[in-house]
């Protein structure tokens, strides 16, 4: 468990009223769960519906106002739910951090537009030793079928 203080970033933000806050990330061999919680104040209307928004592996010099083609939720749990001002809980994507991660950033952009990437961490051998990631890499040998890779492109 990574808590939101460690991460890089953790706010994917579309303006001063409309933000998600990253409380923490989770990493395990077949998924990473990110905990979320997002605000608005109803300016602009509904928040942004949160299973649309994406993981991605990036290069360092990569824009925040991009969109990447990124990995979107499978799964999603919410305390609290109200599309008008707040979602509450975790979003589940189907990925696994493999050896061809190293030196790349993990970035969290909420939503379907407009929101800023957040970056969650890069990952090098600082940061996969001092979250005990190895045994992650380990298993993933033993299940070569998994994906593992993203492209990186802007859209």
């Amino acid at each position: 468990m990574i808590p939101g203080d460690e991460l890089q970033e953790r706010i994917s933000r579309y303006n001063e009223n409309y933000f998600c806050t990253i409380e923490k990330v989770f990493i395990s061999p077949t998924k990473i769960r990110v905990y979320i919680d997002e605000r608005g104040d109803e300016s602009l209307g509904n928040i942004q519906d949160p299973t649309h928004s994406i993981i991605a592996l990036v290069e360092n010099n990569f824009p925040i106002y991009s969109r990447p083609i990124g990995i979107r939720t499978n799964h999603s749990k919410f305390s609290i739910a109200d599309e008008r001002s707040e979602y509450l809980g975790y979003l589940d994507f189907p990925y696994s951090i493999s050896l061809n991660s190293i030196g790349k950033n993990l970035i969290f952009q909420y939503g379907i537009a407009g929101y800023t990437s957040a970056i969650l961490f890069h990952i090098d051998r600082t940061f996969i030793n001092k979250y005990n990631l190895i045994p992650l890499f380990r298993k993933l040998k033993k299940n070569p079928k998994h994906s593992v890779l993203f492209r990186t492109k802007s859209v």
